[in-house]
């Protein structure tokens, strides 16, 4: 069976490079503390929005975020955030990374581009470094062009301070039609979604395809929602990726936590597209249950 392991080669390879060696070329800092307002865009085409050490989200957090909504909740718990309307979101997505506390200052975090890929790091300050004898909550917003709903696959840094959640999908299915001659698609899915929360806000980072041998049909994107009462989930703009076939308005989805967060059930639905002709659809769900152990509250 095609593995969740050869899946995740498949979405460092085309989407992503997380927590790698810093690169050099993609952004230059200069070593003082750079104000809390918005960068002149670099030869990269990503650009500094804001960048802190103290910040009121006090927990490691990523946030994706395609729609102007979920940042307005991200901006509620963070109010130090620029606004950032619709039309922002229309051609571009916020990229928000929070790295928690920490004892000292000399920390910071770094959201830099590769080409295709985008790296969260955490730069630390040397051993013989000067820092000052204070808890600092480093955070860094960035925004990303993206091209309609293309994936944008982001992983934090996989160590103990980022508390992720790892459900497995138990059953899944989805159907993809349209078309200029209407054709429809229906096929299982399979893999797993890890999930990071802060308060009513959650990232979801999916490692989804058709079930089988084959990887024809793929979903590797990560994005944020909000969670509200009861546990409910509400995705409102996030990459369809190949599950549609092109053209198509990318996805939307909504479903909830239950059993104490141990299980998640997501149903998928088309977005609107601009496209008139040839258009394609789709829709499906997964059910889910957690891997290992649930993080503390």
């Amino acid at each position: 069976m095609f593995s969740l392991k050869s899946l995740a080669t498949v979405l460092f390879t085309c989407c992503v490079f997380v927590n790698g060696p810093r690169m050099q070329s993609v952004k230059s800092k200069s070593s003082a503390a750079m104000p809390q307002t918005a960068q002149a865009q670099t030869a990269t085409d990503l650009e500094i929005l804001a960048q802190g050490i103290q910040s009121r989200i006090q927990h490691p957090f990523v946030a994706v975020i395609r729609d102007a909504q979920t940042y307005a909740e991200l901006k509620k718990a963070e109010p130090q955030l620029p606004k950032l309307d619709e039309e922002f979101f229309e051609s571009s997505i916020a990229v928000a990374a929070f790295l928690g506390e920490r004892n000292t200052g000399g920390y910071s975090v770094e959201i830099t581009r590769e080409g295709g890929g985008i790296l969260v790091t955490e730069n630390k300050p040397g051993k013989s470094a000067m820092v000052t004898q204070m808890i600092t909550f480093p955070f860094e917003l960035v925004s990303v062009p993206a091209l309609g709903t293309s994936p944008v696959a982001v992983a934090y840094p996989d160590n103990s301070n980022f508390v992720k959640q790892s459900y497995h999908v138990t059953t899944g299915n989805f159907t993809n039609s349209g078309g200029l001659v209407e054709r429809i698609e229906q096929y299982g899915l399979e893999g797993k979604v890890d999930v990071l929360r802060e308060r009513n806000l959650a990232t979801f980072s999916f490692f989804l395809k058709n079930t089988g041998e084959t990887n024809e049909h793929l979903l590797l994107d990560s994005v944020t929602g909000q969670i509200g009462s009861g546990g409910a989930i509400t995705i409102r703009k996030m990459s369809a990726w190949t599950l549609v076939s092109v053209p198509n308005g990318g996805l939307e989805a909504k479903g909830e936590f239950t059993k104490n967060d141990s299980r998640m059930l997501l149903n998928f639905n088309s977005r609107r597209s601009l496209a008139v002709d040839g258009y394609y659809g789709g829709g499906g769900s997964i059910e889910t249950i957690v891997i290992g152990s649930k993080p503390a509250p």
